[in-house]
């Protein structure tokens, strides 16, 4: 089966990264949430979350649930 090149165009997806922070030094860091529609960003959400809580799962899932999507990315940085 052949993908046309322009199969992605039209659909919705998420991106989320939660920005780079050191377990135990630091306390908050950044959640930052896009909506990307048609490959480009549509909406975008940026909050401050705690560091080992589950306030980051609380404000993605308050966000995830406002929006309709296909498809998340999540990002993710190995050091």
């Amino acid at each position: 089966m052949l993908m046309r090149r322009n199969a992605f165009q039209n659909l919705s997806i998420v991106g989320v990264e939660n920005g780079s922070f050191q377990k135990g030094t630091t306390r908050r860091a950044s959640l930052a949430v896009v909506l990307f529609k048609r490959l480009k960003s549509e909406n975008i959400e940026i909050t401050k979350i705690a560091v080992g809580d589950l306030d980051a799962t609380e404000k993605l899932a308050e966000v995830l649930n406002e929006w309709k999507f296909v498809a998340i990315m999540l990002l993710a940085y190995l050091l």
